[in-house]
């Protein structure tokens, strides 16, 4: 660690520093950003030292953090030789040995296997298949650990590989230094036979009945490349893996649709009310549990299942379909459940006028043959960017309106607004005409169009008939006709009731899209549904092990940890150009009662990359954590996503550890979310108050808050028991709870907030809070806030209320231009802010805290420096020591 601090310092020293500090106090933003992008750039490669100096990741971090076309710092001079690389393991010297157990069986994709029985799996007489050599390793006795070898080459799955307890001890690895691809795609033979199609003669259309005969097909076959993506025909057109056009992209329009596109949203009809369970741990808790009593807002299971929920998401239970679920805009919620009436659309009606009206109205045909539109799929934000939901085109008539498919819209969890309860959100809503009318309409976000037949129009893109089985394609220019693969499976190996099993040297590519799959639900109280599936699949199984292995360009899931999970090991792994999520948990539940821990535990997350992230489904994150525990997320780089890097869904287990991570451009294309989010809405007992001993840690993390990015941590809705240390957060705001947050501790961090990611010049903030039950106040202390360019008329630090606080807050440095902080009480009141002197005396708040001008760049950046590596060895080598005594401070 002395070599690398040393290496960067003398880098940080030898670069010119533009003028630090104007006239009037305030930074260069420019110059201030570059030093942290460098800081960022070294940093991730302190985290992963195992990486040699000339991997070509550090080509794909260096273009991610733009430091050539924002900094002008050259690749040569970014890199930083690693010394301090860490001694080869045996582990590692293993891998140089094609197999080291005392059964090996070989396998090459591209063997001869006419006569099977003349195969032995040996080096020279290898199997052909994967599910060949896995029947012959079933036979061997299990005492002795046998290991599968893939050679070089695209290993196409027929069928999903299924290992379960009869596969246990096995080892699946990729041969040494080869290019070895798992692949849930059929390739399309080079003699197949393309005729170009009458409507475009760039197009051409060839007939699969033949070559998938004898599959099962998914809802939505994807086509790819070895090395990219085809686009559903899609309007407007363009890339998936590049467009963004979420909330936050500026060039959103360029590649969705406006929401006034859309004269109305059909709301479904009324239909019955759910069933409710309530069960409310502060004034009524089952006999034999532990009493969830220290929130203001969150002290209750609630679930409403069935009834007009079903219709949408099934008759899972589901927190957003109760009549006691809280949070932010809850009470729309509410009162979907309590009146039965969703607010999820089942069609839309279209303006005629508009240019995707008129394309629509061409796609109706004779009144005895079915539109065009019909199978095609619209994708649609969530007004306030919380989801993406998908709806698929069932009927089509000649009165501008679109009818959805059952189901169809259910990836989100929660309902939309309509104008009269968020008319803010739409500029269009009868609230703000002239003369003003009552405007009951669906609000959506941006949409677009794909899967249309029509659309195919451009380079790139595919349309696949699945009733003729007739596949259409605009190829690239640059495509041959032998280099597309035609994706049919959605998970490719799944892992079911077995224990040591290991996954090592492995690329996994090209899965079937699930995002229209039909088992979409909401898990506990998040945002969003799952889906339970991924490329690899993990259930009900024990030490497995994921090492070193490539997850891209997968329309699903990477990895899926479902229901019994302990002690999976997901390290020194990349995963790009992913659909939807890198890695998810997802537990069970009997209700609010989790003591049968049929969830993830003990996961490590260890040494990953995990990048370009949320290509279909917006709300996927690098690492989403539902009912799961005691999970290690640690030395990970994440950078470009949808939205938040890491999600935790609820705090089920507590006992997780975030640490030495690195994320920047998260939230690329939403907004109301952090890198890391957090939500504790749902409660659950797993026996004792283990709650409030098992706390969630996040420590040493190095945090860029741009994009739509809010606070470094968003520790949102009821989040509750972090421990949040020794991080930086840049472009951020500082620590914030809102509605029935508690007991945390936020310390040791340093937060450079920008004025300009707040709206309306409401100005940035160190710290924000709502209210506290009295002893379950949050601990912020010995923090360092730098405002680079921000008046002293703004409050940096924001409370509910400051005569019956019940936190503290202390010991904290804030840094100004004008030398000045001031705190506010009654955020939502018109009262003047008030200096952290004058709140110290009349309050006790922000004791012995201090208030500075504005440092120099270069201090700033040893400030980040001390914040990541302190001075004290063992503040930076023996986390448990940290939290142990900030707990012990606590209680």
């Amino acid at each position: 660690m002395k070599i690398f601090l040393k290496s960067l310092l003398v880098f940080i020293l030898s670069r010119s520093f533009a003028q630090a500090v104007s006239s009037n106090g305030s930074l260069n933003e420019t110059e201030l950003d570059c030093q942290v992008r460098a800081l960022t750039f070294r940093y991730s490669q302190f985290l992963q030292p195992w990486r040699s100096d000339l991997d070509p990741l550090w080509q794909t971090v260096y273009d991610a953090l733009e430091l050539d076309r924002l900094c002008h710092i050259s690749f040569p001079e970014i890199k930083l030789q690693p010394k301090f690389a860490k001694a080869e393991t045996q582990q590692q010297r293993k891998r140089e040995t094609p197999c080291a157990t005392a059964h090996c069986i070989f396998v090459d994709p591209i063997a001869k296997n006419d006569n099977l029985a003349s195969l032995d799996g040996s080096m020279t007489r290898p199997y052909a298949t994967l599910a060949h050599a896995l029947r012959a390793a079933r036979v061997i006795d299990r005492m002795h650990q046998t290991t599968i070898v893939l050679r070089q080459g695209v290993h196409a799955l027929e069928d999903t590989i299924y290992l379960g307890q009869k596969d246990s001890g096995l080892r699946i690895q990729g041969y040494p230094k080869e290019n070895v691809w798992i692949s849930g795609a059929v390739t399309l033979p080079s003699d197949l036979s393309w005729q170009p199609w009458h409507h475009d003669p760039h197009v051409y259309w060839a007939n699969l009945t033949t070559l998938l005969q004898g599959r099962s097909l998914p809802h939505l076959p994807s086509l790819f490349t070895s090395d990219a993506r085809y686009v559903r025909a899609r309007y407007p057109n363009g890339n998936p893996e590049t467009a963004q056009w979420g909330y936050s992209s500026p060039d959103r329009y360029k590649y969705s649709l406006k929401a006034d596109d859309v004269l109305e949203w059909h709301r479904p009809p009324p239909g019955e009310i759910p069933t409710f369970t309530v069960v409310n741990f502060k004034t009524d808790p089952p006999p034999g549990t532990a009493m969830k009593n220290d929130s203001t807002h969150f002290n209750v299971y609630s679930t409403g299942e069935g009834g007009a929920c079903s219709a949408v998401w099934g008759n899972a239970p589901n927190y957003w379909c109760s009549n006691a679920s809280s949070g932010g805009w809850a009470e729309l919620e509410r009162e979907c459940a309590v009146t039965g009436q969703i607010q999820i659309p089942n069609g839309l009606t279209y303006n005629e006028t508009s240019t995707i009206g008129q394309k629509l109205n061409s796609y109706l045909r004779n009144n005895s043959e079915p539109s065009l539109a019909v199978g095609g799929i619209i994708h649609a934000w969530h007004s306030q960017s919380w989801a993406m939901h998908m709806f698929e085109i069932e009927q089509h008539d000649a009165n501008a309106s679109l009818y959805f498919t059952p189901g169809s819209g259910s990836q989100g969890a929660r309902n939309w607004c309509r104008c009269d309860q968020c008319g803010y959100a739409a500029h269009w809503c009868g609230q703000y005409q002239d003369p003003p009318w009552n405007d009951t309409r669906l609000i959506s976000g941006t949409w677009m169009l794909e899967n249309v037949l029509p659309e195919l129009d451009f380079p790139g893109e595919y349309y696949w008939d699945p009733v003729q089985q007739l596949l259409y394609v605009y190829p690239n220019s640059t495509d041959t006709w032998d280099d597309l693969h035609f994706a049919v499976l959605e998970n490719l190996v799944v892992v079911d009731g077995a224990i040591s099993i290991t996954l090592q040297d492995i690329g996994f590519r090209h899965s079937a899209a699930t995002y229209m799959s039909r088992e979409w639900s909401p898990p506990s109280g998040g945002d969003w549904s799952m889906h339970r599936g991924g490329a690899v699949w993990i259930r009900n199984s024990e030490n497995i092990t994921i090492d070193s292995c490539l997850f891209t360009r997968l329309d699903g899931t990477g990895i899926f940890l479902s229901n019994y999970t302990r002690y999976i090991s997901i390290q020194h792994s990349e995963f790009a150009w992913m659909g939807e999520t890198a890695i998810a948990t997802l537990g069970q539940t009997d209700g609010y009662n989790a003591t049968r821990q049929q969830f993830p535990l003990a996961t490590r997350i260890e040494g990953n990359v995990m990048r370009e992230l949320g290509i279909y489904q917006k709300q996927s994150s690098a690492v989403g954590h539902t009912l799961a525990a005691n999970s290690v997320i640690q030395n990970n780089i994440i950078f470009n996503t949808a939205r938040a890097g890491i999600n935790f869904n609820e705090f089920m287990g507590g006992g997780d550890a975030v640490l030495r991570n690195v994320l920047w451009n998260t939230c690329r294309e939403s907004g109301d979310h952090g890198p890391i989010n957090s939500w504790d809405r749902q409660q659950y007992w797993y026996g004792s108050e283990s709650w409030q001993q098992q706390r969630r840690k996040i420590a040493f993390n190095l945090i860029v808050a741009n994009y739509g990015a809010s606070e470094g941590v968003d520790n949102d809705d009821g989040s509750s028991w972090y421990h949040v240390a020794h991080n930086v957060f840049h472009q951020a705001e500082g620590f914030k709870m809102d509605y029935g947050g508690h007991d945390s501790i936020f310390e040791k961090n340093t937060v450079i907030a920008y004025p300009h990611k707040r709206p309306r010049g409401s100005g940035p903030k160190c710290v924000a809070f709502d209210s506290f039950l009295p002893g379950h106040g949050h601990i912020v202390r010995d923090n360092i806030c730098i405002v680079p360019n921000q008046g002293p008329e703004q409050a940096l630090v924001q409370l509910a209320e400051c005569s019956n606080f019940h936190g503290i807050l202390q010991r904290n440095t804030y840094y100004t231009p004008s030398g000045q902080a001031y705190l506010k009480c009654n955020w939502d009141s018109n009262e003047a802010a008030i200096s952290l002197d004058e709140a110290s005396l009349r309050f006790g708040i922000e004791a012995e805290s201090t208030v500075h001008k504005t440092p120099l760049i270069e201090e700033i950046v040893a400030l980040i420096i001390a914040t990541l590596f302190p001075s004290h060895p063992n503040d930076a080598d023996n986390i448990d020591m940290i939290f142990h005594s900030g707990a012990t401070a606590m209680e």
